[in-house]
C-alpha cells in the first residue's frame, strides 16, 4: 500500500492585480504535480482565467494519487480598483496623499485660522478594494 503523498514541483506565487472592472479575469501557470505511482486526481476551486471581483481570493489545488494521498497547493489573488483616486481638499484647507503598503492615504488640514468643525480622523486610507475608510471626504474647514 502506497503510503507516500504526491509533490508539490511548481505552485504559483500570488498576485495583486488592478483594474478598472469590478470584475477581471485573472491568468496563472498551473501548478505541477507529481507522484511515485502517478497522480490520478487535480481538483481546483479556480480555474486560469476566472473572472475575479474586487478583493482577496484563495486559490487551492489538491492532487491525488490512487491511494487517496494528497498535496495541496494555495496561493492568493488580490483584485484591486485601478487605482485610489485622492479626494478634492477640504474647503478652505489642503490634503497631503501618499502611498502605501496596500494603496493610498491622505492627510486633511486647515489652513491658518480654519478648522474642522467635526471630528476628522487622523489619515483617510485606501486599500486592496479601492474604497476609501472613511467613505464621505472630507469636511469643510471653518473659521
Amino acid at each position: 500500500l502506497d503510503k507516500i503523498p504526491p509533490t508539490v514541483v511548481s505552485c504559483p506565487e500570488s498576485q495583486v492585480v488592478t483594474s478598472d472592472k469590478s470584475l477581471a479575469p485573472v491568468t496563472w501557470d498551473e501548478p505541477v504535480f507529481t507522484d511515485n505511482v502517478g497522480v490520478t486526481l487535480v481538483i481546483q476551486n479556480f480555474r486560469s482565467g476566472h473572472y475575479f471581483s474586487y478583493g482577496h481570493h484563495v486559490v487551492a489545488y489538491f492532487a491525488f494519487d490512487s491511494n487517496n494521498n494528497s498535496a495541496q497547493c494555495s496561493f492568493d489573488i488580490f483584485l484591486r480598483r485601478f487605482d485610489c483616486i485622492d479626494p478634492p481638499p477640504p474647503v478652505s484647507g489642503s490634503r497631503v496623499c501618499g502611498n502605501w503598503q496596500h494603496g493610498r492615504y491622505c492627510v486633511p488640514s486647515c489652513m491658518n485660522k480654519f478648522q474642522f468643525m467635526t471630528p476628522v480622523p487622523k489619515f483617510y486610507r485606501c486599500g486592496q478594494e479601492g474604497v476609501w475608510d472613511p467613505p464621505t471626504g472630507f469636511p469643510a474647514c471653518a473659521s
